[in-house]
């Protein structure tokens, strides 16, 4: 998502993947049924985070589109989603962009979030924190943004060491890969030979 809305009757700019997320976000709202359609979305994007079979699929350039869809439609079968987010789905695979759904859901749940004035930020470290940790970055979150943050910690191991804190059109990055990254930028430009 590269620009969020200011207010709810501005059109934000996105790239293809939010464009995608966005067009899902107005039919909701069309259809009077956000919480409804954000629910079905987290069970979408939890069933492609979840399942290494299922992104595998996805991702699987030389699987058919209908393998795709049929797929998709048992998942949605099981999880009860609505006709609409049916046809979304299968609009999207149709489209050659079913390696990108995983991520067209968190595009939406962002948007939702936003759309609800509330600032999801995802905080990733290199090795999982300790509730105390986890509890001292949750309040440093409400502190800035108030009870509108709503705090997500995942774990990523090429951080090596620190956390990368990911907001809405910002990103704090105090991991060492980022030092690191920088430290042989800077080699670069002042060591560098002729």
């Amino acid at each position: 998502m590269s620009a969020t809305p200011h207010n709810k009757n501005e059109m934000p700019i996105f790239d293809l993947l939010g464009r995608y997320a966005y067009a899902l976000f107005e039919l909701a709202l069309e259809e009077g049924d956000l919480e409804g359609r954000t629910a079905e979305v987290e069970g979408l994007a939890g069933a492609i985070n979840e399942s290494q079979d299922l992104r595998a699929l996805l991702e699987d350039q030389s699987q058919s589109i209908k393998t795709k869809q049929q797929a998709l439609e048992q998942v949605g079968a099981l999880v009860n989603f609505s006709p609409t987010l049916r046809r979304f789905i299968a609009l999207v695979i149709e489209k050659s962009r079913s390696a990108e759904l995983g991520a067209i859901a968190e595009t939406f749940l962002k948007i939702a979030a936003l759309h609800n004035n509330i600032v999801p930020i995802d905080v990733a470290s290199a090795a999982p924190l300790n509730p105390s940790q986890e509890a001292k970055l949750q309040a440093l979150c409400v502190e800035h943004f108030g009870d509108a943050a709503l705090v997500q910690f995942s774990v990523d191991p090429t951080l090596l060491a620190g956390v990368k804190l990911n907001l809405p059109g910002r990103v704090i990055d105090a991991s060492w890969a980022e030092k690191f990254a920088q430290l042989n930028e800077n080699f670069k430009t002042h060591f560098s030979t002729p």
